[in-house]
């Protein structure tokens, strides 16, 4: 019976009562919790639900209400709370939660909040991927949030409009502006290669149209074959309709043409096959006449008469110049078969005879047998037996023109020898001449052979005298360096140089000679033993060089097969390459035969190490090429600033590749040296103009400035203000330099601020007006209010009271019980005004209104829902019309209800 006096107020009957209730409850606890939830699925209210829904903070629940089809405040609400919830820094949600939640979300504007105000980075980017507004998206790229989402933001921006917007806004993001530049670069390329489309697809148009209007030729089907298939390898999908039918009746036309030149084709064909019949009967006619004339052989000649009556008719009808010519050779050797049947008998005797004779060639010259036919068997055997007598003939005497050649060769070279005083080459010679020449050469040169005797007899009677002091000297010289040694290498050079002097002077054969030779011999040998541990010290050094040079073999080839010569530049090969070719001259001398086959290995390694070299330098070379090519496309670029940065950039590449061949490479700098140049030529230029423009630009603001200053003035001077004129002020202030701002910062912001308030009281005069009425016919009712209350009566009735108090004046003259009844009705009104002056003024409010100040705030919030974006009026605006409504509502006979509103608007005032 009494149940209903202990019920928890959020079940009271009453809605306002329970929205008082739920604005007490707190979504993370449990229990209230649960009672919330309860209140959001079971109660009738939709404000009460609206308000459950408001303070849950289970994003399950939330998610459930989010993903509802049915458009009403619910889920509004629900999309709303997540949005807080996980926008919120002291929210304690998993990140797994809120990342399932925001797949349900689908509001651009709710996703852009989170994004911008989650804590999580993992929920920004999950809130990011579902943005699809490219202007939501460029607030994010634009917005103090982390790197890494404008980044993704701008990656995801396609339209170029938004683009360049945003390469404006992100001048100090080098990151951003490059992703910017590449995406504009991307629309640019693909401009360009759309009107490259075009540009090809008229060309081809253009070629087609001047095919359809050209005389066929024989060309004519493989050019328009042709131009057929450059068309379909274009992305004819993107060609204007226009020159698509532009082409299409140009095919139409060429068809048309090929096929009236088929039909004269197909005529000419048929007159062809007619010529080659002709033709045919030309070549049997020709088969016939060299199978006549193949017959030269056989024993059934000459042919009978009417087998040449038949081939010379077939002449006249279809014959030629060359059935003309095969018909009289064939006449022409009928007669010789005829001349060699007459002959035939003397041809086989002397064929007989061996060797054959020179009477054999008068036999053959009686036949003259015609050149252009064939020969027969006997008759090409007697050629064949009279040409090899003529070619012995010819040998025989060849060879004794040659054997003659060369004795007259060898004694001319005897003659020189004579001539310089070699006696024992000139002997040598003369006797080979003696010796092998045949009798008849020998008869020829006798004369000649004693003549060369007799002169080299004088020679060696005359070198016998003047060579013993020679040879004399010769061994004194030995004896001495056999008695007094050099040293090692300058001994044996001596002895070799005395043995050389001693062979220059020739043998003789005298007795002074041989002794001389005998001592010379001696002394040498003597001599030579000193040179005995030069030689051997020689021979050690030539054994560790050659070991040297082992190793630097063995080190190469186990370099070059090795990972690091692959991985090698070609600084450091040629630089391996000189230490090795060092190193090896360094090593030597050493034995020719055992270190030949070293010498070969070491040239093969060097080789290899010269083409690694050499393709190292090739590598260079192309790369410094791309590097001019990429140097090159800067010079198209508007932005000059960036591309010189791009040209050192490139400059500094160019110092790490390695270096090229010279003459290539001085090629390639000279080319990078002059873009670098007209590029920095270009940005000099560009930063003398954008001085000059600066200047220019500060001049004109400095003129915009003096004359805002003038338009402020004149401004503060005038009575009337608009709302289009103070907007256009205060975007003409924005405009300004901030250098020209700050001086004038503060003046501004007082100026504006009186022109304002200015402005408010302009349009808001009537209200302000009526305020002030109010305000006096208030005071007066007070008054009078407070005599009836204290059981006086009353002097005297006011009169034109304002319509908003009449209300208050009636009830006055009504007395005592009807202004205690008033208050009593209207002090709910009352102390709801107190709060909406207290949300005004920013204030705070007792304990026992803040669940109605609650109540206030969500039923302001849901009518903002519900009507969308409405005019915001000024704060003071809002106070003078909540005054009124509290005058209006008076008296206030609640003392501390007074003391709130007078501190609120008092607060609003200052």
């Amino acid at each position: 019976m009494f149940a209903r006096f202990f019920r928890p107020k959020w079940q009271h009957p009453r809605a306002e009562i329970r929205l008082r209730a739920i604005s007490q409850l707190d979504g993370d606890v449990p229990e209230q919790a649960r009672v919330l939830h309860e209140l959001l699925v079971k109660d009738a209210v939709l404000d009460v639900r609206a308000a459950a829904l408001a303070r849950i903070n289970e994003l399950a629940v939330l998610r459930e209400y989010a993903q509802r089809k049915k458009e009403d405040a619910l889920r509004e609400m629900a999309i709303r709370r997540l949005a807080d919830l996980l926008a919120s820094q002291s929210s304690s949600k998993a990140p797994t939660d809120a990342l399932s939640c925001i797949e349900t979300l689908e509001q651009e504007e709710v996703l852009l909040h989170i994004t911008l105000k989650a804590p999580e980075l993992s929920v920004q980017e999950a809130a990011l991927l579902r943005l699809s507004d490219e202007y939501a998206l460029l607030k994010v790229a634009t917005a103090p949030v982390d790197q890494q989402l404008r980044i993704t933001a701008t990656e995801r921006i396609e339209s170029r409009d938004i683009l360049e917007q945003l390469l404006r806004l992100c001048q100090n993001h080098k990151r951003l502006q490059r992703i910017a530049r590449d995406k504009l670069g991307a629309f640019k390329q693909a401009e360009k290669e759309y009107a490259q489309l075009q540009e090809d697809a008229a060309a081809l148009c253009d070629s087609l149209e001047a095919l359809s209007r050209t005389q066929w030729y024989a060309h004519y089907s493989a050019k328009f074959d042709g131009l057929c298939q450059s068309w379909n390898l274009l992305n004819t999908a993107q060609i204007d309709e226009s020159l698509q039918q532009r082409f299409a009746h140009a095919c139409s036309e060429c068809q048309r043409v090929l096929t009236a030149m088929a039909e004269v084709i197909e005529q000419q064909a048929q007159a062809a096959r007619e010529e080659q019949a002709r033709l045919e009967q030309q070549a049997a006619l020709h088969q016939q006449l060299e199978q006549a004339l193949a017959q030269n052989d056989q024993p059934d000649f000459p042919l009978p008469q009417a087998t040449l009556a038949e081939l010379q008719q077939a002449h006249n009808e279809v014959g030629t110049q060359f059935t003309g010519q095969a018909l009289e050779q064939l006449l022409q050797w009928q007669e010789a078969q005829m001349r060699l049947h007459a002959v035939s008998d003397d041809l086989r005797a002397h064929l007989n005879n061996e060797p054959a004779d020179s009477s054999l060639e008068h036999v053959v010259r009686q036949i003259a047998w015609p050149k252009n036919v064939a020969l027969p068997a006997a008759l090409e055997q007697s050629l064949s037996k009279l040409s090899e007598l003529k070619k012995a003939d010819d040998e025989k005497a060849k060879a004794e023109r040659q054997a003659k050649q060369i004795v007259q060769r060898k004694l001319d070279q005897a003659q020189r020898h004579l001539n310089s005083g070699r006696s024992k080459a000139a002997t040598r010679l003369i006797q080979q001449v003696e010796n092998n020449a045949e009798p008849q050469v020998q008869a020829a040169i006798h004369s000649r052979v004693e003549q060369l005797k007799e002169k080299l007899e004088e020679i060696q009677d005359w070198q016998r005298f003047a060579v013993i002091p020679k040879k004399l000297s010769l061994v004194e010289s030995m004896q001495a360096i056999a008695a007094q040694p050099l040293e090692g290498a300058s001994q044996l050079q001596r002895i070799r140089e005395l043995n050389e002097a001693w062979r220059a002077l020739g043998t003789d054969h005298s007795d002074e000679s041989e002794r001389l030779w005998g001592e010379f011999r001696e002394a040498s040998d003597k001599a030579f033993l000193h040179c005995q541990a030069y030689l051997e010290q020689q021979a050690a050094l030539r054994e560790q060089n050659l070991k040297t040079r082992q190793v630097i073999v063995a080190e190469l080839a186990a370099f070059i097969v090795s990972e690091a010569f692959r991985d090698s530049d070609g600084n450091f090969l040629e630089q391996l390459r000189h230490t090795a070719r060092q190193q090896w001259r360094e090593a030597s001398p050493v034995d020719r035969e055992a270190g030949q086959p070293l010498q070969e290995r070491f040239d093969v390694l060097m080789e290899t190490l010269s083409d690694a070299i050499l393709l190292s330098r090739k590598s260079a070379e192309e790369a410094k090429a791309a590097l001019v090519e990429e140097a090159f496309d800067l010079l198209e670029s508007d932005d000059v600033i960036a591309a010189t940065r791009a040209a050192k950039e490139i400059q500094q590449r160019w110092q790490s590749l390695g270096r090229g061949r010279r003459r290539q490479e001085q090629q390639l700098w000279q080319k990078l040296r002059d873009i670098c140049d007209e590029l920095f030529s270009r940005r000099d230029e560009w930063i003398q103009a954008q001085k000059v423009a600066k200047l220019e630009r500060f001049e004109q603001a400095n003129q915009r400035a003096e004359a805002f200053d003038a338009r402020l003035e004149k401004l503060l001077n005038q009575h009337q203000m608009s709302a289009s004129t103070l907007a256009e002020l205060e975007t003409e202030f924005l405009g300004l330099p901030e250098v020209l701002q700050a001086p004038r910062e503060t003046t501004v912001k007082a100026a504006i601020a009186t022109l304002t308030q200015r402005l408010h009281q302009q349009r808001y005069q009537p209200l302000f007006n009526q305020l002030k009425l109010c305000r006096i016919a208030a005071k007066d009712l007070a008054s009078m209010e407070t005599t009836v209350l204290n059981n006086e009566s009353l002097q005297a009735v006011i009169s034109n009271v304002p319509a908003e108090l009449v209300e208050r004046t009636q009830v006055l003259q009504m007395g005592k019980d009807a202004i205690m009844k008033r208050f009593e009705s209207l002090h709910d009104q009352l102390r709801l005004l107190c709060v909406r002056m207290e949300l005004l003024a920013g204030t705070e409010t007792p304990d026992s209104d803040k669940e109605l100040r609650m109540q206030y705030q969500l039923s302001k919030l849901q009518a903002s829902m519900s009507q969308g974006e409405t005019e915001v009026l000024p704060l003071s605006v809002q106070a003078w019309e909540v005054e009124i409504a509290w005058l209006s509502a008076g008296p206030v006979l609640d003392h501390s209800l007074t003391e709130r509103f007078g501190h609120a608007l008092a607060e609003i005032a200052e």
